[in-house]
């Protein structure tokens, strides 16, 4: 298999990536969720956009500062 053939589907991806993040006549704004309960009270509230930072998430669950010893496993983790 060519290493073309690998990244099938990463086209349409990054299209789609691309129309959430320039969503055509609107301004973008984009709320920080501090875990997956966050998200759901958001997306019911209306909200299409929202991105997860580990700030948020290890502040919230451990209630110290982020200095980044959180792994990406935990952080998806602590997430829900």
């Amino acid at each position: 298999m060519s290493a073309r053939g690998s990244l099938c589907g990463r086209g349409e991806a990054h299209a789609r990536l691309q129309q959430l993040i320039n969503p055509p006549d609107c301004v973008l704004a984009l709320f920080h969720a501090s875990s997956a309960a966050h998200v759901r009270l958001m997306e019911m509230a209306g909200t299409e956009r929202a991105f997860v930072g580990t700030s948020g998430m290890v502040g919230a669950d451990t209630g110290l500062a982020d200095v980044g010893v959180a792994t990406t496993t935990e952080c998806i983790s602590i997430a829900g």
